[in-house]
């Protein structure tokens, strides 16, 4: 069980109408606070979206011909403030809207802010280190109701790909470096080491707070050249990451062991004259989760596969004249092997849609992207037929 993003449904925001306010407003005030007060210390560098504005919906048929609409509309925002040549500081956030209407029943909606995760960079150029240390503040209330658990399930799924997929979380803090150096004119090695401890939330209502386990994370990443580095564009990576998990407690009593977690990841970017393809593969592999349940208060632990998951991100970029690039783009994800849910998130997905990159001065851009998307959910005869449309919009501007 990991942390999670904090959103309030509108329905239970409107019941519990006296305290929803008040984290948003506690978030607002410091996001605000926060940026005036680097305004003052510090030049305002850029302003921008990490991740495109996204509105994604799916209608889930199962063989029964029984449907559900799911859909999602992600608001993301990302300011960097450079403190010193050396330093910045990069405050994010995001807001959204999710959906769920299943046929004959009434409509699930959670809306409102995410955490906003405040991180401080500081690059040691004498050494070829960058170091990290940062907090996500808890931007709502947790205690989701039922419907409200049905629909965070539903959207965590990674098959359907949303940008905002968890909810619920407490106050976070993490910390890490990062070795980066040559070791030739056509290779670059890097290797990351970072920790992270999660603060106790509310997941539901009447039940006692979840106490995350803290993490740890190692990466080794190596990228390669067939030039000399600063004049080759064509270029060759892969990484490969180790995440271990602490124990979830809740009450004092441990109710679940997250599985170790490993990341492969293979990239490239292929020059073909003026255009250029830019491709991705990550592979992820979870050994078993462990799960402690059971009646009269026993808690008897249950060995759960956690599934592996298989991504493939692939674009083509074509220039038109000196700040326009268009082509299409491919995403493919597919999951396997979950017992935790009873393979209802295992499955595949496809997407394909042209993207348009608008350069706009010499560091600022806008991309538009549109998709098609399509899959399947679940296992034998029980799958479902996915059907689907992605819009994005994303925007970058230096402000100096």
């Amino acid at each position: 069980m990991r942390k999670t993003n904090s959103f309030r449904s509108e329905a239970a925001s409107r019941s519990r109408r006296g305290s929803a306010p008040l984290p948003w407003l506690a978030v607002g005030l410091a996001f605000a606070g926060l940026s005036l007060f680097a305004s003052a210390a510090a030049a305002l560098d850029r302003v921008g979206t990490r991740m495109p504005l996204e509105f994604r919906s799916w209608k889930i048929e199962d063989p029964d011909g029984v449907s559900e609409t799911v859909s999602q509309l992600h608001i993301p925002l990302t300011v960097t403030f450079e403190m010193r040549k050396s330093s910045r500081l990069v405050v994010e956030t995001a807001g959204g809207r999710s959906l769920s209407s299943p046929s004959g029943e009434d409509d699930r909606t959670l809306a409102g802010l995410a955490d906003a995760r405040i991180q401080v960079y500081q690059d040691v150029p004498t050494a070829s280190l960058l170091l990290f240390a940062g907090a996500e503040l808890p931007a709502g209330v947790g205690a989701l109701d039922p419907e409200e658990l049905a629909l965070t399930r539903r959207i965590a799924n990674p098959v359907l790909g949303m940008r905002q997929r968890q909810y619920g979380g407490g106050l976070d803090w993490n910390v890490g470096a990062v070795w980066s150096g040559r070791v030739s004119d056509r290779t670059r090695v890097s290797v990351g080491l970072a920790g992270r401890l999660a603060g106790a939330y509310a997941v539901s209502e009447n039940e006692a707070d979840l106490e995350p386990g803290a993490q740890a994370t190692a990466t080794l990443d190596l990228s390669w050249r067939n030039q000399n580095w600063e004049r080759s564009r064509r270029e060759f990576g892969g990484s490969v990451s180790y995440r271990i998990f602490g124990s979830d407690e809740q009450g004092g009593t441990v109710v679940f062991e997250e599985g170790a977690e490993t990341h492969l990841e293979l990239r490239s970017t292929l020059p073909t004259g003026s255009s250029s393809w830019h491709s991705r593969v990550s592979f992820v592999m979870k050994e078993e989760n462990v799960a402690y349940g059971g009646s009269d208060g026993a808690l008897a632990p249950r060995d759960l596969a956690a599934g592996t998951g298989l991504w493939l991100d692939t674009a083509w970029r074509v220039p038109l004249g000196d700040s326009v690039r268009l082509g299409p783009e491919l995403r493919a994800r597919t999951f396997d092997g979950n017992d935790l849910d009873e393979g209802v998130s295992d499955g595949w997905a496809l997407e394909l849609g042209p993207s348009f990159e608008f350069g706009v001065g010499e560091e600022s851009a806008l991309q538009l992207r549109a998709a098609y998307m399509t899959g399947q959910l679940g296992r034998g005869d029980a799958k479902a037929d996915l059907t689907g449309f992605a819009l994005g919009l994303g925007a970058s501007l230096r402000l100096r």
